[in-house]
Protein backbone atom coordinates (compact mmCIF):
# COMPACT_ATOMS: atom_id res chain seq x y z
CA UNK A 1 0.00 0.00 0.00
CA UNK A 2 1.49 3.35 -1.02
CA UNK A 3 1.03 6.79 0.53
CA UNK A 4 -1.41 7.68 -2.26
CA UNK A 5 -3.75 4.75 -1.51
CA UNK A 6 -6.93 5.65 0.34
CA UNK A 7 -9.67 3.77 2.19
CA UNK A 8 -13.15 4.61 3.40
CA UNK A 9 -15.73 2.57 5.29
CA UNK A 10 -19.38 3.65 5.23
CA UNK A 11 -21.69 1.93 7.69
CA UNK A 12 -25.28 1.23 6.66
CA UNK A 13 -27.95 3.14 8.56
CA UNK A 14 -29.27 -0.22 9.81
CA UNK A 15 -25.83 -0.86 11.40
CA UNK A 16 -25.83 -4.37 9.94
CA UNK A 17 -23.85 -3.91 6.75
CA UNK A 18 -21.29 -1.56 5.32
CA UNK A 19 -19.45 -0.51 2.18
CA UNK A 20 -15.68 -0.50 2.05
CA UNK A 21 -14.03 1.64 -0.62
CA UNK A 22 -10.32 1.27 -1.32
CA UNK A 23 -8.37 3.22 -3.95
CA UNK A 24 -5.01 1.82 -5.06
CA UNK A 25 -2.88 4.37 -6.87
CA UNK A 26 -0.60 1.76 -8.49
CA UNK A 27 -3.41 0.26 -10.62
CA UNK A 28 -5.66 3.37 -10.53
CA UNK A 29 -8.73 1.31 -9.58
CA UNK A 30 -11.39 1.61 -6.90
CA UNK A 31 -12.39 -1.49 -4.95
CA UNK A 32 -15.89 -1.57 -3.45
CA UNK A 33 -16.52 -4.35 -0.94
CA UNK A 34 -19.80 -5.25 0.72
CA UNK A 35 -19.55 -6.13 4.41
CA UNK A 36 -22.19 -7.96 6.40
CA UNK A 37 -22.21 -8.80 10.07
CA UNK A 38 -24.94 -11.35 9.69
CA UNK A 39 -27.67 -12.74 7.55
CA UNK A 40 -30.42 -11.12 9.57
CA UNK A 41 -30.90 -8.69 12.41
CA UNK A 42 -29.95 -10.09 15.76
CA UNK A 43 -27.16 -12.13 17.22
CA UNK A 44 -25.53 -14.87 15.14
CA UNK A 45 -25.78 -18.41 16.45
CA UNK A 46 -22.64 -20.33 17.35
CA UNK A 47 -22.78 -22.25 14.04
CA UNK A 48 -23.25 -19.07 12.00
CA UNK A 49 -20.23 -17.51 13.72
CA UNK A 50 -18.18 -20.67 13.16
CA UNK A 51 -19.19 -20.71 9.47
CA UNK A 52 -18.16 -17.04 9.17
CA UNK A 53 -14.78 -17.78 10.81
CA UNK A 54 -14.12 -20.62 8.32
CA UNK A 55 -15.21 -18.40 5.43
CA UNK A 56 -12.60 -15.80 6.40
CA UNK A 57 -9.92 -18.45 7.05
CA UNK A 58 -10.39 -20.19 3.71
CA UNK A 59 -11.10 -17.21 1.45
CA UNK A 60 -8.99 -14.58 3.23
CA UNK A 61 -11.81 -12.09 2.66
CA UNK A 62 -13.99 -10.83 5.53
CA UNK A 63 -16.45 -9.28 3.07
CA UNK A 64 -19.17 -10.88 0.95
CA UNK A 65 -18.50 -9.45 -2.47
CA UNK A 66 -16.38 -6.88 -4.25
CA UNK A 67 -16.78 -4.56 -7.23
CA UNK A 68 -13.72 -3.05 -8.94
CA UNK A 69 -14.11 0.17 -10.93
CA UNK A 70 -11.60 1.91 -13.17
CA UNK A 71 -11.38 5.70 -13.18
CA UNK A 72 -13.99 6.06 -15.96
CA UNK A 73 -16.55 3.96 -14.12
CA UNK A 74 -15.79 5.74 -10.83
CA UNK A 75 -16.32 9.10 -12.54
CA UNK A 76 -19.62 7.83 -13.95
CA UNK A 77 -20.71 6.82 -10.43
CA UNK A 78 -19.58 10.18 -9.05
CA UNK A 79 -21.52 12.08 -11.73
CA UNK A 80 -24.61 9.99 -11.09
CA UNK A 81 -24.52 10.66 -7.33
CA UNK A 82 -23.65 14.34 -7.81
CA UNK A 83 -26.56 14.84 -10.26
CA UNK A 84 -29.02 13.21 -7.90
CA UNK A 85 -27.75 15.34 -5.02
CA UNK A 86 -28.01 18.52 -7.14
CA UNK A 87 -31.59 17.65 -8.16
CA UNK A 88 -32.55 16.98 -4.55
CA UNK A 89 -31.05 20.29 -3.43
CA UNK A 90 -32.81 22.13 -6.25
CA UNK A 91 -36.14 20.57 -5.29
CA UNK A 92 -35.61 21.55 -1.68
CA UNK A 93 -34.11 25.04 -2.10
CA UNK A 94 -34.93 26.06 -5.68
CA UNK A 95 -32.55 26.62 -8.60
CA UNK A 96 -29.03 27.63 -7.65
CA UNK A 97 -27.99 31.18 -8.52
CA UNK A 98 -24.59 31.47 -10.11
CA UNK A 99 -22.95 34.89 -10.46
Amino acid sequence: MSDKDQSLFIECQCHGEGLGVDYYADDNHYYFSYWSRGFRNGKLSFWQRLRYIFYVLFTGKPFNDELILDRGSANELYSFLKDIDAKNLEEKYGPSRKN
